[in-house]
């Protein structure tokens, strides 16, 4: 597990295209944490990576199989998922996160939805 820091462009780009496993740990109990989704996840999911995070209960229930998922966020709980999945990354390689990320969420997506919205007013 290497942390590299904040990093942007160029080199953000070349980190992430070369990244097994992309991790994102938040504390799930938190008050900001209990109404956000954080839109790493979509890009994580774009990448086509494993992604392994907290269960937010704010992940869309159509993207709650396109992840892993830590039991607690303990270290050792961390500790152990992440060896499990980097163990064996075919196992865990999620192929239709970026389709299901596209259909639902897509520009084309929101504006059918929003469209449908507004004809319903």
């Amino acid at each position: 597990v290497i942390f590299h820091g904040f990093k942007t462009g160029a080199e953000f780009n070349y980190l992430m295209d070369n990244m097994d496993v992309l991790v994102n740990v938040r504390p799930t109990g938190m008050e900001f944490t209990k109404y956000s989704f954080p839109s790493k996840l979509f890009e994580y999911i774009m990448r086509d990576k494993i992604v392994v995070s907290s269960k937010l209960r704010t992940i869309p229930e159509e993207l709650v199989d396109c992840f892993e998922y830590f039991d607690e966020l303990e270290p050792n709980f961390i500790s152990d998922k992440l060896i499990e999945v980097c163990s064996d990354l075919k196992k865990f390689k999620n192929i239709r996160g970026k389709e299901l990320v596209l259909e639902h969420y897509s520009l084309n997506a929101i504006s059918i939805k929003l469209s449908k919205l507004m004809r319903g007013l």
